[in-house]
């Protein structure tokens, strides 16, 4: 997985590693393309899934695309009658 923070401080969660699009619609932003950019189709594009920008904050539009690694954690329940 990969992730990604717009210049407006906006933070994107991408599947495959995005690139930072210099001309067209997109331009300035971070996308994975599948087709090829010359034929403008939604299904071509990949524009990530926004995540709440207060998560990696070490993450900045300058150092961006970082590679992250998601795991799975166990949920444990804490019953509150004690």
């Amino acid at each position: 997985m990969w992730i990604a923070r717009e210049s407006d401080g906006s933070l994107y969660l991408f599947e495959r590693k995005p690139e930072l699009q210099t001309q067209g619609c997109f331009k300035g932003q971070f996308v994975v393309e599948f087709g090829p950019a010359s034929q403008w189709d939604s299904d071509n594009y990949d524009l990530g899934l926004e995540v709440n920008s207060k998560f990696c904050p070490e993450v900045t539009h300058e150092n961006s695309p970082k590679e992250i690694v998601i795991t799975k954690m166990e949920v444990v329940y804490v019953d509150s009658k004690g």
